[in-house]
């Protein structure tokens, strides 16, 4: 990691002292304001040419920024690139809208911020606090959360909102079979001081053909029960949390629906030679239908089919 400190080569060989200013350098052209040279948009859609130009294969990253003035006043959502080879991102307002049609003018000069997979308009009219911004991330796969830039413009006390499902269990693969019960879901409330700059977490896994899920977590703070597998004509339990999971369908018992839930993941059916209905959830995913995997976030998989991932969404207020 770079810091502040200009190597001055004592005590140092060429080559630590070379990595020092590959690191700085580095760093500074990830924060360096950019400069555009050139704009063109098609329809709302604008594509800035910078000089210099972004290394090849590169697109830009937290927390790169410039001044921009639209080339054309826009009529709908306005989405942003950086050089033709590089994707869209959405240009949103400071408060996190959508640009209203003729609210990006060819008569404003905007200071715009790379943030959270977007581009934010810092300098628009309406609102100028970028602390103001709410950020939202829906986290499918395991991995760390960086909440480095977000914690520097934020305050400490910002409240923060962590929804968690595990993942949903599978399905009996023989008649009369049973469906895998549905991920738990729980939710907790912290505020953003608490919180590491990177934050590990985990999405708990859909089970196979007869396999529990598994736990899904967010740091130490939360962790979220899974859906079970069945291997026999009952069906698997649901997870259980705040919200648990709905139960998987019963062959055996004739029951072959699955179970409901409002927020954890639904049932999956089983099918005796009547098939059943697949559990649903009013805010997670659904169960899967005989031979029909679950749906994310934390679906049971139905007779014969796998469960659903688990998944985080994090929102900072």
């Amino acid at each position: 990691m770079a810091n502040r400190v200009f190597p001055d080569g004592v005590g140092q060989s060429g080559a630590d002292v070379l990595a020092q200013l590959a690191a700085l350098g580095a760093s500074l052209f990830n924060t360096i304001l950019l400069r555009p040279t050139a704009i063109t948009n098609s329809g709302n859609d604008y594509t800035i040419t910078i000089d210099p130009v972004l290394n090849v294969s590169t697109d830009v990253v937290t927390p790169m920024g410039f001044y921009l003035k639209p080339n054309a006043d826009n009529t709908g959502d306005v989405r942003i690139r950086v050089t033709a080879s590089n994707p869209y991102h959405s240009c949103l307002k400071a408060n996190g809208e959508q640009f209203a049609a003729n609210q990006f003018r060819v008569d404003t000069f905007y200071f715009i911020v790379f943030l959270d997979g977007n581009f934010i308009a810092l300098s628009d009219s309406n609102l100028t606090n970028a602390s103001d911004v709410p950020l939202n991330y829906v986290l499918t796969s395991s991995g760390t959360l960086d909440l480095t830039d977000i914690k520097a413009i934020k305050s400490p006390n910002t409240p923060v909102r962590v929804e968690v499902w595990g993942g949903g269990g599978g399905g009996r693969n023989t008649t009369p079979g049973g469906g895998g019960g549905g991920g738990a879901y729980d939710e907790i409330w912290l505020s953003l001081g608490d919180l590491d700059d990177l934050t590990a977490y985990t999405i708990g896994n859909g089970g196979a053909v007869q396999t529990n899920g598994s736990a899904s977590s967010f740091g130490t703070f939360v962790t979220t029960d899974f859906g079970r597998g069945t291997t026999t004509g009952f069906g698997g339990a649901g997870g259980v949390g705040m919200f648990n999971g709905g139960a998987g369908g019963e062959g055996t018992s004739g029951n072959e629906n699955g179970g409901n839930s409002i927020k954890g993941g639904g049932g999956g059916a089983a099918d005796s030679g009547t098939p059943g209905t697949a559990g649903v959830s009013r805010f997670g995913g659904n169960g899967g239908a005989d031979g029909v995997a679950g749906s994310s976030p934390g679906g049971g998989g139905g007779q014969n089919a796998a469960g659903a991932r688990g998944e985080i969404r994090v929102r900072i207020f």
